[in-house]
């Protein structure tokens, strides 16, 4: 198993950082590749909300399902991802002084072939995080809500 760790700080509030990060139809505006988030359960978003993304991923357009494991606004949300590459995770936001720090943490649970590329696919999903997480950062900070 590998393991995945990013954050950022966000001179925003927490509970503004949380709910524009839990508007998963604003995905596109932030997370590179996707294409469409939605929820497709029914019901408030909770423990147990199932999630599908349309994703551009290495050249090729896929889906990826994955569903709330933990939910605890405005500080916490665990998912497990299924898709091409499964795994579990956790996002914290934490109030700071400046605003709201948000930190991600996967542990990426590949098999076969994807177990044996984890290093590699570790520093492209960190990369990614941070590319990310600076969109949002950029988003959240320059404009009035998202």
């Amino acid at each position: 198993m590998a393991h995945v760790a990013s954050s950022i700080v966000i001179y925003r509030p927490i509970e503004d950082v949380f709910h524009f990060v839990h508007d998963f139809s604003a995905y596109p505006r932030w997370q590179h590749g996707v294409k469409e988030a939605k929820i497709v359960s029914k019901g408030p978003l909770g423990i147990g909300t199932q999630v599908v993304e349309t994703r551009q991923l290495f050249g090729r357009t896929m889906r990826v399902s994955w569903e709330v494991t933990e939910f605890q606004p405005p500080y916490r949300r665990g998912f497990r991802m299924e898709g091409p590459l499964p795994s579990t995770g956790i996002m914290t936001f934490e109030p700071t002084p400046q605003g709201t720090r948000m930190q991600i943490q996967v542990d990426l649970n590949g098999r076969g072939l994807r177990k044996l590329l984890a290093p590699f696919l570790v520093q492209s999903i960190q990369h990614q995080n941070a590319t990310d997480f600076a969109n949002l950062k950029k988003l959240l900070e320059t404009t009035s809500g998202g």
